[in-house]
C-alpha cells in the first residue's frame, strides 16, 4: 500500500515577518504516522526530535533511493543501509 504525504514548512521565526513557506507531496511505502509513534514509545528523543527525524530520514531514503546510482550516494550507500539495519532492530 502507499501513502500520500503533504508537508508544509513555515518560517516562524519572530525577526522575520512574512517568511513564507515551502510545500510538497511526497509518496512512501511506510506508514509514516506509525513509524513516529514506534519511535516515540522507544524515548531515544523529544517528541519534536521524534517527529524531525522520522520525516527528515523518510524524505532523504526515499531521493537516496530513488537515485541510488547518484554519484553523491556512491561512498554513503553502504552506511545507510547499516545504519537502518540498526535503527530497525
Amino acid at each position: 500500500m502507499k501513502y500520500q504525504y503533504h508537508v508544509t514548512i513555515s518560517e516562524v521565526s519572530p525577526e522575520k515577518e512574512g517568511g513564507g513557506n515551502v510545500e510538497f507531496d511526497f509518496p512512501s511505502h511506510d506508514n509514516l504516522l506509525e513509524i513516529i509513534e514506534k519511535m516515540n514509545k522507544k524515548n531515544f528523543f523529544s517528541e519534536d526530535e521524534v517527529r524531525a527525524f522520522c520525516v527528515g530520514l523518510k524524505l532523504f531514503s526515499g531521493v537516496m533511493l530513488a537515485h541510488r546510482d547518484h554519484p553523491l550516494f556512491a561512498d554513503f550507500s553502504q552506511s545507510f543501509g547499516l545504519f537502518m539495519k540498526k535503527l530497525k532492530s
